[in-house]
């Protein structure tokens, strides 16, 4: 009867032919790992801008269902009677969610234009608010975000989050309903730029739109793994 051990103590010693065979395999791996990984970066320029971003001490980064309930929270205290706002705190979480799922990035921050209560970074994918705009209330927290998820629609219709917006073509309010903020000095310039503006500010009146249009142009940019339930 034939019978079968294992052997302990051999070790393998490779000849000197299947040395070199390792040694051109980790040769060639290397600069190959490196080209898949300029290729990935390079298709993925928004990360790499994501990754060179200096982290601002003292923002509030708004990604997950509980940081939107703390914000909604925070911002009910700064108006009589915003705690009862259920319209424009449902409206908030909706869009928070929208956005999430659409990988855009939303920070509480004072890094923020001059003159402005928030502002749409598409470099970075990102909406900034300044901590300010909380203090006005609820509703008008929900506006200012509204506002600002609006032009990340107009970016997902120019191709992408990482593009610069341009008009949806939607059904606007007259010019004349937003005179003030349309003369103002942040919209000064050719009249396309304050058709993008007339624009957010239409839907950024109605904060439920605005997530129904984040939730219809920026479909392709969906996360099926950063998901707010």
């Amino acid at each position: 009867m034939k019978r079968f051990a294992a052997t302990t103590g051999a070790s393998f010693k490779p000849n000197r032919r299947t040395g070199n065979r390792i040694q051109i395999a980790v040769a060639w791996l290397l600069p190959l790992s490196l080209v898949g990984s300029y290729l990935w970066v390079s298709s993925n320029p928004q990360l790499l801008r994501r990754w060179t971003t200096p982290t601002e001490q003292g923002s509030w980064l708004i990604e997950t269902p509980a940081d939107t309930e703390l914000l909604i929270a925070e911002a009910g205290k700064f108006a009589p009677g915003a705690e009862n706002d259920q319209e424009s705190a449902t409206a908030i979480r909706q869009l928070t969610r929208s956005l999430l799922t659409s990988n855009v990035r939303l920070r509480i921050s004072q890094r923020v234009q001059k003159g402005a209560a928030g502002e749409w970074d598409p470099g970075v994918g990102e909406i900034r608010i300044k901590p300010e705009g909380l203090q006005l209330g609820l509703s008008p927290l929900a506006q200012i975000l509204a506002h600002e998820a609006t032009h990340v629609t107009q970016s997902c219709k120019g191709g992408g989050i990482g593009k610069n917006s341009i008009p949806l073509g939607i059904e606007v309010d007259p010019a004349t309903t937003f005179e003030s903020q349309l003369n103002s000095g942040l919209y000064a310039g050719h009249p396309a730029g304050r058709a993008i503006e007339l624009e957010a500010f239409t839907a950024g009146a109605r904060p439920t739109w605005a997530a129904q249009l984040v939730d219809h142009f920026c479909s392709n940019n969906r996360s099926l793994t950063r998901r707010q339930g």
